[in-house]
């Protein structure tokens, strides 16, 4: 829920004096696919953005993703793009295009991604990284065309390998357990067996 409090100091504590509803993202809250995503993307806000400081523009963005995720035919992509903005506005946006270490473009049908790199790693370069892993030519060019996006894309092809191959960038953001996000990959890898 987003909602407007006026506090007070106490002696203490703070305390609120009055509430005021904004949202209650009905749409998430009546879908478990939108839900998950929503909690999700709440998750990795609350391990990136500091605690207790002032922090209107990610809040901002935060609102607008939920929205996005609550609306989008496809709340898979709204997600994507949540997070790679959410990536980009603490200043932690991977290299997806090119090689982090040399700068040469993506080459090749599988490519090496490292967290510690910072992106993409050219082949020759990855052996030099203990935390490399593959991932499609195509998960690199959706994740670098949806950071240019200024608002979520209606398709993104290869979505679910593009939200898993920013795990474990999130995973060293965040340095710690991030069960929502598992559980949301979880639900989505089940969903695909199912289908």
């Amino acid at each position: 829920m987003v909602g407007v409090l006026h506090v007070a100091p106490g002696r203490k504590y703070r305390y609120v004096t009055q509430s005021q509803p904004v949202t209650s993202f009905p749409g998430l809250r009546s879908d478990y696919e939108k839900l998950s995503f929503g909690l999700a993307l709440a998750e990795l806000y609350d391990a990136v953005i500091p605690y207790e400081e002032p922090a209107l523009e990610p809040f901002r963005l935060l609102v607008e993703a939920l929205h996005r995720i609550e609306a989008h035919e496809r709340p898979l992509v709204a997600l994507v793009w949540a997070e790679i903005r959410l990536m980009d506005l603490a200043g932690f946006l991977p290299q997806f295009d090119t090689c982090a270490v040399t700068g040469a473009p993506v080459h090749g049908a599988t490519c090496m991604l490292s967290p510690m790199a910072g992106g993409y790693v050219a082949a020759r370069e990855a052996e030099r990284f203990m935390d490399v892993f593959p991932a499609r030519a195509e998960v690199l060019y959706g994740l670098a065309r949806i950071a240019l996006e200024a608002l979520p894309p209606a398709n993104l092809r290869f979505g679910f390998d593009c939200l898993a191959a920013l795990m474990p960038f999130w995973r060293s953001i965040a340095e710690c357990p991030l069960p929502a996000n598992d559980q949301a990959l979880a639900y989505l890898r089940d969903s695909a067996k199912a289908q």
